[in-house]
C-alpha cells in the first residue's frame, strides 16, 4: 500500500507540474503576442533616426556641401557629413535629435538624415 501512496503522489506532483508549465507557457505566448501587437507601425508616432523621408529633406537634396551647410545654419539646425564619395566617414555616436547628416557624392548632397 505504501507504494500505490508513492505513485499516487508522484502522479500528482507531474500532473501539478504539467498544469504549472501549460500556465507559464500560455502567459508567455499572449506577452509576447500583446508585444507584437503593440510594435505597430502607427504613423503618428516619431520616426527613429536616419528614417526621414526623401521629402522631408528635399531641399538640400541636390545641393552642394557648403550651400546644404549654410542652409542648415539659416535653420539653426547643426549638420555634419558622415559620407563622402561612397566612403563612411568617423563621427560621434551621440545622438542629436535635430542635426542633419549629409551624405555627399561629387560635393553634392545625396541623402540626408538625423541624428
Amino acid at each position: 500500500m505504501t507504494e500505490e501512496l508513492t505513485q499516487a503522489r508522484r502522479s500528482r506532483r507531474r500532473a501539478t507540474r504539467g498544469r504549472r508549465f501549460a500556465v507559464a507557457v500560455l502567459a508567455l505566448t499572449t506577452a509576447l503576442a500583446a508585444g507584437a501587437t503593440a510594435c505597430g507601425d502607427d504613423d503618428d508616432e516619431p520616426q527613429p533616426a536616419g528614417s526621414e523621408s526623401d521629402a522631408a529633406f528635399a531641399e538640400y537634396i541636390g545641393l552642394e556641401t557648403e550651400a546644404a551647410g549654410d542652409l542648415a545654419e539659416e535653420n539653426d539646425l547643426p549638420w555634419r557629413v558622415v559620407r563622402e564619395d561612397g566612403e563612411d566617414l568617423p563621427v560621434t555616436m551621440d545622438f542629436v535629435e535635430n542635426r542633419l547628416n549629409f551624405a555627399v557624392e561629387d560635393g553634392k548632397v545625396v541623402d540626408v538624415t538625423t541624428g
